[in-house]
């Protein structure tokens, strides 16, 4: 809480609290605003009570002293010029700063200067020419700019400071003993993002196209032979702007003095003078966001999705609150600041933290000696310091190890933003890449899948099923006929032909037992291979395929989990207090933590990894950890410990759900924690499937890609292992089944005639049709990408229900084994398709590391490098998009010779890790470093070479911890440098990759991928989440298609229907299922849907029962409330829309409530809301409080309208024509704090206790009058102008209850002050006594009295000591100076005197008291008690002074009369 303390007018010592605290100050703002030079204006506006302990010292010229930040020892200073004072009860003071003292100051040489050669000297020189200039106030700049200020002339130091800072390109900084111009102040706010969708209320923008130039004519110095500067110019290359027809359809231009060319050159880059300057006004909503720190020059990142604006801002206007110290308003801008000082908007603190490292080291080597200039030091010592400054860039160097080590220059900005905007181009490398991979894999799969179906289709189910089906039809009809004959025997047949049946049917029995023994094991044996080889190979493609989606997913920006083996979790977790943690399994693939703790167990109590986001989560980033949950529990903690954390989202209960947190973390250790509070409750919870990623937005589990690769190499060996094995079995299978069904067919035909054979063969298709289906169903899955062709399965469909419904002859040897082969061939192609599988998965894993280029905004190029050594480099245009620096050196022996981006690779490359770096290349030149500079670094050499076309040239290395600064260095000592440099790209491990953009850099490469990875998904399923049709096509293109020739089943089709139907032994139908162009039937008694099923349009059902159904999805039609009773509902669950009625609605989306009539109160009417008569009221047992018709009224408590004559009413002004309050009470009325509301007696009995005003009649129903007390505080009354002879005046104020010099409170003294006191009644009123009154030196009126009861020690003097003193003085007459200045200012100007005088210039008849001093006369003069200064004469004491001469004179007198006497009595 920051305070306010005053200080008397003059006071130089602000250390300690002066006069006093203003303890009871209503508010206290300062404003500060940045102007178009770069200089700082500051207002300071403190509310006070009129009233209050210290307003007598809110004066002009009175001294205020606040906090201007958060950092206690930052305060301001300022000198009250203004007051404002109203009847609302308060004083305004305003206060301009105190070093507004030395802006006044004006110059003894009569503010003449020239050139200076820096900014410092300029300084000193404006010093040495002000007198009386303070010697503890300092002047301070690091800036090393030369300066021209011989043009004009300077009447104040201010005027001085703004031209000198104008020319300099600086930021004026104020502080209380110093000003100081630097070339960047502030620092940029990372961790605080304007968003008018979260914590801004208001964003408006002011684009100002006034000051737009595009073009630049530059004046240059004439040089002389030596290359020095003559005081001749010459106009240079005109300079035109490349935005020169965007903003203006005609030239504009400005003539400009420049030192070089190169300077006017670049003078669109450095000032941004051709594009318009913007203006962004915004109201902040605090929410989460500390705004307290936010300092003027800082810069803040905005985001407007109204208005689509997205910017780095700096802050141009700051109103503080001095009091809550924070910032309650402040405005964003370039028009603010300077328009150079734009191009260091991401360097503000830079010069003042580099200043304290550098001060930091000098303090730990001792060795501190400070150079300034453009000239290169010339006996340097290590730990020496070097501000340079060139004329077009500046920074600092420390002397290490025998060189000048950079520091910070003018261009780390630009490698900060290119850090920034390398970040961007990342994500479309691996995006192209991922998706040319995987369109490819995926064409192949689906070409190999398309083949192996047709295969088997044509292949392997025309012949071994049609063989199964043969012989499976023979024997069933022979059985068929057989069991027909014996059921005849005894009526129509013979004993003859019932022998032979029963001989027959022996055979046959015995022919069909052996065959069914041999095919049902041969096909028990192969449907189980079969399946096997089908759900493994299925389940693997398929988890590949999604393996492949997760890995896309993973590549985007965020979503990628850094939690490796999320499924089978770690077993390195350590317990918090008193838990129980156990991992138990989930299901075959997937692991779950158990965290068991009783009730009491306290908070926090859960499980923690240590430092498990530490190489995972970069330095100063933002993170997200989320997982299932389920189980009973509160959630406290849920991720990152120790970071800045958002609150826990989601509910751990009886269900699995998913809960996360968000939150940033900065350096240091980042452990990941699982906390929960048992304090109240017990602790027993489930956790899997945790997700750790970057960003602060939870995404949905996936594996970590590392995880991926792992698990599908172990699916791969278990394909290549089933395939092997099945190939193993089939042989032996398939040679078997050959050798058992040749045998069995063999066996039929000598035993049973072709025609008895034809008959009997019912049985055996049934189980050959059953194994048959269950063949066709383990082949429908074996890819997820075919295509097929559909005559061709028709056909293969129509020669399957030929073949099964007569049998011609008997399966060959040899086209067995030939169909046999083709099946393994199609076996082989299988496994292949698998290991491709696998390649692809490889291809994917290597691309997830390294190949994400690191390098943001790598085609525009970044402007914030810094250049090492004699070398001068541009950004130029390679084309319409592509950006390319161009570095130029002459040859001189020099090493390390380019650029440098400082820490670029900071918060990118993370600690101890491997790096990569390349750019394309072309020109001449040695390239000598192309790596990044830091901590422990190691680089390989640098590889490729540099020539007249276009080539990449790369270098790879490791990097510790610390800075990681990317510098692209060259020697010249052999040969001169001028070289072009474009698309770099920096990216983790040892492999450069072509080069591709960085993921933020492509806004639609994250849609694309997606538009990739949906057209696979809706390829699979529909927009309502079912299989698709076209999916569906597929597999039915790649499946065995059945036609059963079961007697119960009937299926048809024709070119406009299909259909497919079960009848009973009647022939009547059991279920049926019809497709036509109509759609689809599907009868039956009881059709199960098992499975989610979707229904993507209309629903009609003529009834139903749902269980579990989710009303959620109910979005539109109508719930008549006469036909459904909904109870218990859930009030949670109404969150958007309007409830409405006929007198009320409640809109749940803008939260407005609308009343068209009604009432609300409770039981006994103490809370009454009343809409049909317009009122609010409540109650207790004798008051009650109404609001009506724009009026508060204190009212009976059984009154329910406004009364003529209540207790009380405030109301506006009650019928007056003005606006305003008025606040009357029936008999009285009392203003007063609850401590001092007693005591409303006139008189004080004792010391006074009332404080506040009342008004009214006395408890007997007497009128008093009316009291203004104050307690033993005392009570001010003040107004008017200010006083002009006081040291600090003020207005006018009567202080009752105060001390002698009207300062304090807690007095038993009455001061006025004002310019004059008038009693007016007193000068009319006259009375016959001598003047009685007396003023003392401190004001004090006192009667003047000279009864002895008033004195003692009472002397009396006889001599004439004084009197003949006093006879020495001359009288005199003068003009009063009051009345003669008024009389001159009166005739000058008309202005009438302040008060009445003689207007005639009356000369006034005394004695001047300096004269009595002379004469020794002290008696008779008055001085101040303070100052011991004269005041004037005690005229009644004159009189006094001469009695003893008069009485001499008298004396001798009277001698004289009697020796007269004598004479005369003599001479007669």
């Amino acid at each position: 809480m920051g305070n306010v303390a005053v200080y008397k007018k003059g006071t130089t010592n602000f250390f300690s609290q002066g006069l006093g605290l203003l303890s009871d100050v209503v508010s206290s703002n300062l404003t500060q605003t940045v102007s178009s030079t770069g200089n700082v204006g500051q207002k300071l506006e403190v509310e006070y009570p009129i009233d209050g302990y210290l307003v007598s010292e809110l004066v002009e010229g009175a001294i205020l002293r606040i906090s201007v930040s958060t950092n206690k020892s930052d305060y301001g200073v300022f000198e009250i010029v203004d007051t404002l004072k109203d009847d609302s009860g308060t004083i305004t003071v305003y206060g301009d700063p105190y070093y507004n003292r030395i802006l006044r100051m004006s110059f003894d040489n009569g503010g003449v200067f020239t050139k200076f050669s820096s900014v410092q000297s300029a300084l000193d020189a404006a010093k040495q020419n002000i007198t009386g200039f303070p010697a503890d106030f300092n002047l301070i700049s690091n800036l090393n700019t030369s300066v021209d200020l011989s043009e004009n002339t300077y009447d104040t130091f201010g005027t001085f400071l703004e031209a000198l800072n104008s020319a300099a390109h600086g930021n004026i900084k104020y502080s209380l003993n110093s000003i100081q111009i630097y070339s960047a102040i502030g620092k940029d706010i990372t961790d605080i993002t304007l968003r008018d969708d979260m914590n801004t209320s208001s964003v408006k923008i002011t684009t100002d196209f006034s000051g737009i130039i595009n073009k630049v004519i530059p004046v240059l110095p004439v040089q002389d032979k030596e290359g020095n500067a003559t005081d001749q110019t010459k106009v240079g290359t005109i300079v035109t702007s490349k935005y020169s027809n965007q903003f203006l359809d005609y030239w504009a231009g400005k003539v400009i003095n420049f030192d070089t060319q190169d300077l006017a050159n670049t003078y669109f880059d450095r000032t941004k003078a051709d594009r318009p300057v913007q203006t962004v006004d915004v109201d902040p909503i605090g929410l989460d966001d500390d705004f307290s720190t936010i300092n003027i020059f800082d810069t803040i990142e905005l985001y407007s999705t109204r208005l689509d604006y997205t910017d780095k801002l700096r802050v141009s206007e700051r109103v503080f609150d001095t009091l809550s110290e924070n910032v309650t308003s402040f405005k964003l801008g370039s028009s603010s600041v300077n328009i150079f000082n734009q191009i260091n908007e991401q360097n503000d603190e830079i010069f003042n933290n580099v200043v304290k490292l550098t001060n930091a080291a000098i303090s730990a080597n001792g060795k501190g000696i400070d150079y300034f200039g453009q000239a290169k030091p010339s006996s340097p010592k290590e730990g020496n310091t070097w501000f340079w400054d060139d004329g077009t860039d500046f920074g600092i160097k420390q002397y290490t190890d025998g060189e000048w080590v950079d520091l910070v220059s003018s261009h780390t900005a630009e490698k900060i933003e290119a850090g920034v905007t390398k970040a961007v181009s990342q994500a479309k490398a691996h995006i192209d890449e991922v998706k040319q991979s995987i369109s490819s894999d995926i064409a192949t799969a689906t070409s190999q899948a398309a083949s192996l179906a047709n295969a088997a289709e044509a292949n392997a189910k025309s012949e071994a099923v049609s063989q199964f089906n043969r012989a499976q039809n023979a024997l069933s009809d022979a059985k068929k006929d057989l069991t027909e004959s014996i059921a005849k025997e005894a009526t129509a047949r013979n004993e003859a032909v019932a022998d032979a049946n029963s001989k027959a049917q022996n055979y046959v029995n015995q022919a069909k037992s052996d065959a069914l023994n041999t095919i049902a094991k041969e096909v028990t044996d192969r449907q189980n291979a079969v399946s096997a080889l089908d759900t493994k190979a299925t389940n693997a493609v398929n988890q590949t395929k999604k393996d492949i989606n997760d890995t896309i997913n993973a590549f985007s920006v965020g979503g990628r989990n850094l939690y490796l083996n999320s499924r089978g979790l770690a077993d390195w977790y350590g317990p918090e207090n008193n838990v129980t943690a156990t991992v138990e399994p989930f299901d075959s693939t997937t692991n779950m933590w158990h965290i068991v703790a009783a009730q009491g167990s306290g908070n926090p109590v859960g499980i923690w990894l240590f430092k498990y986001g530490n190489g995972k989560l970069p330095d100063n980033s933002d993170w997200s950890y989320s997982a299932d949950v389920k189980g009973t529990g509160k959630a406290v903690t849920f991720g990152i410990e120790r970071a800045s954390n958002k609150p826990v989202k989601g509910n751990i209960g009886s269900e699995w759900s998913r809960i996360s947190q968000t939150g940033h973390v900065n350096e240091g250790i980042k452990s990941i924690v699982m906390y929960f509070d048992a304090s109240d409750s017990p602790l027993d919870v489930y956790i899997k499937l945790p997700k750790l990623e970057t960003g602060n937005v939870p995404t949905d589990w996936t594996p970590a890609p590392e995880d991926v690769v792992l698990d599908y190499t172990t699916k791969d060996n278990k394909i290549k292992e089933t395939i092997t094995q099945y190939k193993e079995n089939i042989n032996g299978h398939v040679s078997r089944l050959q050798t058992d069904v040749s045998t069995a067919l063999g066996q039929v035909a000598t035993k049973v005639s072709q025609t008895d054979y034809d008959k009997k063969t019912g049985e055996l298709s049934s189980h050959i049709n059953d194994v048959k289906d269950t063949a066709d169903k383990s082949l429908r899955t074996i890819g997820d990408y075919k295509t097929s062709n559909d005559k061709r399965v028709h056909d293969a469909e129509s020669s399957i229900e030929r073949t099964a419904n007569s049998i011609k002859e008997k399966v060959s040897q040899t086209d067995y084994d030939k169909k046999t082969g083709e099946l393994l061939e199609h076996l082989s192609t299988l496994k292949q398709t698998a290991e491709g599988f696998e390649a692809t998965v490889t291809k994917i894993d290597n691309l997830s590391v390294g190949g994400r280029n690191l390098y943001l905004n790598s085609k525009g190029l970044a402007d914030g490098y810094g250049t090492n050594g004699n070398v001068r480099v541009t950004v130029e245009p390679f084309d319409s998009n592509t950006n390319m620096w161009h570095f130029v050196a002459e040859q001189r022996s020099g090493m390390e010779i380019g650029i440098y981006l400082w820490d670029y690779g900071g918060g990118k490359l993370p600690d101890n890790s491997d790096w990569s770096y390349s750019a394309d290349v072309k020109g001449t030149g040695k390239v000598l470093r192309f790596d990044i500079e830091g901590e422990g670094a190691s680089n390989t050499p640098v590889k490729g070479t540099i020539g007249s076309e276009w080539s990449r040239i790369s270098q790879t290395g490791h990097i510790n911890e610390g800075s990681k600064t990317l510098v692209m260095y060259f020697d010249t000592t052999d040969s001169p440098l001028d070289v072009y440099i474009k698309l770099p790209k920096l990216e983790t491990g040892t492999i450069p990759t072509d080069w591709t953009p960085a993921p933020e850099d492509t806004a639609t490469a994250l849609a694309q991928v997606k538009h990739t990875a949906d057209s696979i998904s809706n390829f699979v399923r529909d927009s309502s989440g079912n299989i698709s049709s076209d999916f569906q096509t597929a597999l039915s293109k790649t499946s065995i298609i059945t036609n059963s020739t079961l007697a119960s089943s009937i299926q048809t089709q024709t070119s406009s229907q299909i259909s497919s139907a079960l009848t009973d032994n009647n022939g009547k139908i059991i279920s049926l299922i019809n497709q036509d162009s109509s759609g689809v039937q599907i009868a039956g008694k009881n059709i199960v849907l098992n499975g989610d099923t979707t229904v993507t349009g209309d629903f009609y059902a003529k009834g139903g029962n749902f269980k579990n159904l989710n009303a959620s999805n109910l979005t539109v039609g109508t719930l008549n409330g006469n036909q459904v009773n909904i109870t218990n509902i859930n009030a949670n669950n109404i969150v958007s829309g309007a409830i409405s009625g006929a007198n009320l609605n409640i809109n749940l989306n803008n939260g407005s409530v609308v009343f068209q009539k009604g009432r609300i109160n409770s039981s006994d009417y103490t809370t009454d809301i009343n809409i049909d008569q317009g009122y609010i009221s409540t109650a207790n047992d004798n008051t009650r409080a109404l609001i009506k018709q724009g009026m508060i009224q204190l009212v009976a408590p059984n009154r329910f309208d406004l009364d003529s004559s209540p207790y009380m009413e405030i109301s506006n002004n009650r019928g007056q024509s003005t606006a305003g309050a008025a606040i009357i009470g029936r008999d009285s009325v009392s203003i007063a704090n609850s401590k001092n509301a007693k005591n409303i007696f006139p008189a004080p009995i004792g010391e006074e206790t009332f404080s506040g005003l009342y008004t009214g009649q006395a408890f007997d129903g007497g009128w008093l009058p009316t009291k203004v007390g104050g307690a033993n505080r005392g009570v001010v009354v003040a107004g008017g102008t200010e006083t002009t002879w006081q040291i600090v005046n003020n207005s006018p104020y009567i202080w009752v209850g105060t001390d002698a010099h009207g300062s304090s409170g807690y007095g038993n003294r009455v001061v006025i002050q004002a310019e004059f006191l008038h009693a007016t009644a007193v000068y009319y009123q006259s009375g016959s006594g001598g003047a009685n009154v007396y003023v003392a030196s401190d004001g004090a009126l006192v009667k003047s009295s000279s009864a002895t009861k008033y004195k003692t020690n009472i002397e009396h003097e006889t001599d004439s000591i004084q009197g003949d003193q006093l006879l020495t003085i001359d009288p005199a007459t003068w003009n009063d100076k009051f009345e003669s200045e008024q009389l001159e200012r009166y005739h000058e100007t008309g202005v009438k005197p302040e008060r009445q005088i003689n207007m005639e210039g009356k000369r006034y008849y005394g004695i001047i008291a300096e004269d009595l001093v002379k004469a020794g006369l002290e008696e008779l003069v008055t001085r101040n008690e303070e100052t011991d200064e004269v005041e004037g004469v005690e005229y009644s004491k004159i009189g006094v002074a001469l009695i003893p001469i008069v009485r001499d004179l008298r004396n001798r007198l009277n001698e004289q009369y009697v020796e007269i006497e004598r004479l005369k009595d003599k001479i007669k």
